[in-house]
């Protein structure tokens, strides 16, 4: 699946207790990411206070 197949999936959203992280400019979990799982895309959107982050592979994970 990819990002954009991704992003049109419906599912629940709720607020966590965590930050929601850019990975594509958080060079240090990009690069683990990248190592353990090559192929792997990434998006991040914010609107406002929501924040979204997708990954994507594709082999559907």
């Amino acid at each position: 699946m990819r990002l954009h197949e991704a992003a049109e999936l419906e599912g629940d959203v709720s607020r966590g207790p965590y930050p929601v992280v850019d990975v594509a400019n958080a060079w240090d979990l990009a690069s683990t990411l990248d190592v353990e799982t090559p192929g792997i895309e990434h998006e991040y959107r914010e609107d406002g206070e929501r924040r979204v982050a997708l990954m994507a592979h594709a082999d559907t994970s």
